[in-house]
């Protein structure tokens, strides 16, 4: 580097501050790893200082030279610290160290900067080589580049006080709006679904997970339409169909109408009429349909974020589906890309503030069963899904099965008629025997029972989940 990216000083400041433990809990917050600091010898003291304090042992200059053998032997490199410099640096310490916050931010600053540089420089080298993939360089620039970022992102210990003015806020704001009538987060457009919801309260990263041709697209379509009716952004990415065919399928919707018979042309008047309206409708409201072949869950989540700064609104990230995303790191098999990007979309709903619905493939284990009940078992790379989802919401349509009857009560008909299990609500309540809703088959819509269209209630039955 022609300039040297690092300050000396804010190191050893740093240094100093971090052998009172009151102050270390802080810097270690700031500074997570040893090699943000520049100069070997300090990451090899920091090292030390951090393993006395994590066992919670006495730090003096003889515990610091026991720690430095253990971890990088005295006088050599990387640390060059003999006994006479740890009990000079340790002598010299003065008891109060004032300003060390900002000295620990200055040297996360400069490794941020170093990091960019060498990622920078690693990148430029592996596009410039010929007989290596392009999307290969890019994927790994943009992984490491994605590693950066989250190593410095500080974490500072919140504010109770401020935290605890903000939930009473929130609780009031809520109660308002559900005491009025409102839902406290965002319509599903399914009533019997809000009820137990309240709507889904930002940030969540929620799975929809069923067979093939059950219905994923539609039920994410239909909270699409009914966020954007409401005033909130929207983004779906697909994997499968054109933003084109999307956005009639989602307008057929919109306006209740035959969505295969919209896309083929072959709508009667009325119904054209019904749909012309609603693709008007939803051309004006805040909507984006993005065809992400070839993307991976950094690409989306790099979209989604430059989306959202240039549309504050944005609510709801659609994804359709989670199996399809391209992998991050080509290296890894099936069941570690779906983990990386479970992973991702996770950090995009929680970071920034987002109902990220994720649809989600279910494998076949649910045709074994006698009623084809889906479990969560049955999503594909079923751990890394269950653990990360903050909401699962599977849907079971036995007449697609030819089975007549729920729970093989005869008095029970299931023709044209849905259960969306509600297995996972973190903080919240489930559903998990089933929320009954209809099915609309000529026009693949999920909408309430006519005898189940009550507004949500006002009052919470419990908490499960959590």
């Amino acid at each position: 580097m022609s300039a040297e990216l690092a300050s000396r000083h804010a190191e050893a400041f740093v240094l100093a501050a971090s052998l009172a433990p009151r102050w270390f809990d802080d810097i270690a917050l700031a500074l997570p790893r040893p090699e943000m600091f520049y100069v070997p010898r300090h990451q090899a003291m920091y090292r030390a200082i951090a393993e006395l304090h994590t066992t919670s042992q006495g730090i003096d200059a003889t515990t610091i030279e026991a720690a430095l053998r253990r971890r990088d032997g005295i006088g050599d490199a990387p640390s060059q610290w003999t006994r006479e410099r740890i009990e000079r640096f340790v002598a010299a310490t003065p008891s109060e160290v004032l300003n060390y916050a900002s000295h620990a931010e200055e040297v996360r600053a400069q490794w941020v900067r170093r990091e960019v540089i060498r990622s920078a420089r690693e990148a430029q080298i592996a596009a410039q080589d010929q007989a290596a993939s392009a999307h290969d360089a890019l994927d790994r620039a943009q992984s490491d580049l994605a590693h950066i970022a989250e190593s410095a992102t500080r974490s500072t210990p919140p504010d109770l006080r401020a935290v605890a003015r903000a939930a009473v806020d929130l609780i009031s704001t809520n109660r308002v709006r559900r005491h009025t009538g409102g839902l406290v987060g965002m319509p599903s457009g399914i009533h019997a679904l809000d009820r137990v919801t309240y709507g889904w309260i930002a940030p969540r990263y929620v799975i929809i997970g069923a067979r093939t041709s059950i219905g994923k697209t539609s039920l994410l379509f239909s909270h699409v339409a009914n966020a954007t009716a409401a005033g909130y952004g929207a983004v779906v990415y697909s994997w499968e169909e054109s933003p084109e065919t999307l956005f009639i399928r989602l307008a057929a919707i919109r306006a209740r109408v035959n969505g295969q018979r919209a896309i083929v042309g072959d709508l009667d008047t009325t119904d054209q009429g019904k749909l012309d309206g609603a693709m008007g409708q939803l051309a004006i409201e805040p909507l984006e349909i993005i065809d992400a072949t070839g993307w991976n869950a950094l690409d989306v989540r790099a979209h989604a974020r430059s989306l959202k700064r240039r549309m504050p609104s944005l609510k709801l990230v659609g994804i359709d589906y989670v199996q399809k995303i391209r992998a991050i790191d080509t290296r890894l098999d099936e069941r570690g890309r779906v983990r990386e990007t479970s992973n991702a979309l996770f950090h995009l709903a929680h970071d920034s503030e987002l109902v990220v619905m994720c649809l989600a493939q279910l494998n076949r284990q649910a045709q074994g069963r006698a009623d084809k009940r889906p479990e969560q078992s049955d999503l594909k790379e079923a751990g890394n899904l269950e653990e990360d989802a903050d909401s699962i919401v599977l849907i079971h349509r036995p007449e697609y099965d030819g089975i007549e009857f729920w729970d093989n009560d005869p008095s029970k008909m299931c023709e044209g008629q849905a259960r969306l299990l509600l297995t996972k609500h973190r903080g919240g309540q489930t559903a998990a025997h089933g929320i009954t809703v209809a099915f609309h088959k000529e026009r693949a819509e999920f909408a309430d029972l006519d005898f189940d269209r009550t507004p949500p209630q006002t009052h919470y039955g419990g908490h499960d989940g959590f």
